[in-house]
């Protein structure tokens, strides 16, 4: 059912209550720990990462920080929400992906779980990219995609946004992610879709900047300077899900260090490559190899430091 919001003009939809079913209560019972060990090692690492050229700017170094805690303090739940629109009339919304990391279902798990899902707009399934933009709309690399009119997929995702966003901010905040989040808001609302006035975000282009700069801070190049596997991007479904591990990469600190995250990094250089093909490299010999993947891109002091101790 449609309701009009008699304030802002707009429609609106009555989301549905979903705190009861039974996935969500049993988030209630659980709660990670261990928050001050985290903290230790964010501290440590941006002692040891504020000399770094790009960080000697105060409030560059304090918005990795503040990511870092979010994310890597297991404070916050993470909402990632994106939209992918017709080429033809971008007012038209043809995908919506969902991912969601919640660290009260994490326990001691080793790999982050974490909820996606992919709905395709019933009404613009037909309408396809392929000129400007590349089609993925069905090359989604998680199980299932869901078809859904707009009105409903519109209720569902209002309904997510009840629950996460204001019937449990008492017990524990949630942060809409995206990579440039004021578009995605922007998108959301020529949908219908309302976030709480106060909604808290977590940009992974501005973190990213922050070590990085601007120039080439676009998802793709994030993702491959992160060396974060990835492929058909520009699929609603595809692009959250990347997004959080991008959220995830960029606000870890162990794992920044380990990859060499904040080490000078050439500009990636704008190639037109086939989709989805990885660049190549000849290499000369196995000793060459070994040299380039383990010799000159880590050192003792890399590997020590990822261990969150002072050095």
């Amino acid at each position: 059912m449609v309701i009009t919001d008699k304030e802002s003009g707009n429609g609106s939809v009555t989301p549905i209550k979903i705190n009861n079913a039974p996935y969500f209560r049993n988030l209630e019972s659980l709660e990670p720990n261990g928050q001050q060990y985290y903290d230790k090692i964010i501290n440590n690492y941006i002692l040891q990462i504020s000399k770094q050229s790009r960080l000697h700017n105060p409030s560059s170094l304090a918005i990795l920080k503040e990511g870092m805690k979010i994310v890597y303090g297991r404070r916050s739940i993470l909402f990632c929400i994106d939209v992918e629109a017709w080429e033809v009339n971008t007012k038209v919304v043809t995908e919506l992906g969902i991912a969601i990391f919640d660290p009260r279902k994490q326990g001691n798990a080793l790999m982050p779980n974490i909820t996606l899902i992919h709905i395709i707009i019933k009404e613009n399934m037909r309408r396809k990219n392929g000129r400007f933009v590349p089609e993925h709309s069905r090359n989604y690399n998680g199980k299932t995609t869901y078809i859904l009119s707009e009105i409903e997929a519109v209720k569902f995702i209002q309904s997510l946004i009840q629950y996460y966003f204001i019937d449990i901010r008492h017990k524990r905040q949630c942060y809409l992610v995206g990579h440039d989040v004021r578009g995605d808001i922007q998108w959301m609302l020529k949908l219908g879709i309302h976030f709480p006035a106060d909604t808290s975000s977590l940009d992974t282009q501005k973190i990213y900047a922050a070590s990085h700069g601007m120039n080439g801070a676009s998802l793709k190049n994030a993702l491959r300077s992160a060396d974060i596997p990835h492929a058909f991007l520009h699929n609603a479904g595809n692009d959250a899900y990347y997004t959080l591990v991008l959220a995830l990469r960029l606000c870890d600190p162990q794992s920044r260090a380990l990859s060499t995250l904040d080490k000078p990094h050439p500009i990636l250089p704008k190639k037109k490559l086939r989709p989805n093909c990885s660049e190549g490299e000849f290499i000369d010999s196995a000793e060459a190899l070994i040299s380039r993947l383990y010799v000159q891109e880590y050192t003792h002091d890399e590997v020590h430091e990822s261990n969150g101790e002072e050095v």
